[in-house]
């Protein structure tokens, strides 16, 4: 009796594993989930590092930037998910994947598994207008998975 127990266990932990598995595999977020994940990342930290330094500068320095904070995200979503695209490798390890994107000043290191992006890792420079480093972490978001290209 105890040995049939014992199979019946065995048997439902590999059901359990391979059904979990399968699930990893056909939710791992493609190439294209990635790169909205990284496009709007590198927005906000465009916004913070050069925004909203500048809004604590003179209202010269206000005037002269003028609207383009604002409108950045919308007018130059497509340049910079294009830029990103083309500075990230993937590594496809069929239950997850990991990104690594290498811009000018930054580098991103992120998990997608189960259809959420988890950064591993952010680093690069000083602040673009304080000198102060950058903060270890990005900010956690998720995006929608997109078919692979």
């Amino acid at each position: 009796m105890a040995a049939i127990a014992t199979k019946s266990i065995q048997y439902l932990s590999a059901v359990v594993v391979t059904g979990m598995s399968a699930l990893l595999v056909l939710s791992n977020p493609g190439e294209s989930a990635y790169s909205e994940f990284a496009t709007q990342q590198t927005v906000d930290l465009l916004l913070r590092d050069i925004c909203q330094a500048n809004q604590q500068q003179s209202d010269v320095l206000e005037k002269l930037w003028g609207n383009s904070c604002k409108t950045l995200s919308v007018d130059s979503a497509a340049d910079i998910q294009q830029f990103v695209t083309y500075n990230t490798q993937r590594q496809n390890l069929w239950l997850f994947s990991l990104y690594t994107t290498e811009l000018p000043l930054h580098s991103l290191k992120v998990l997608g598994i189960a259809n959420q992006f988890v950064v591993l890792s952010f680093t690069g420079s000083q602040n673009l207008n304080s000198g102060r480093p950058l903060p270890e972490n990005a900010p956690l978001r998720t995006a929608r998975p997109l078919h692979d290209r």
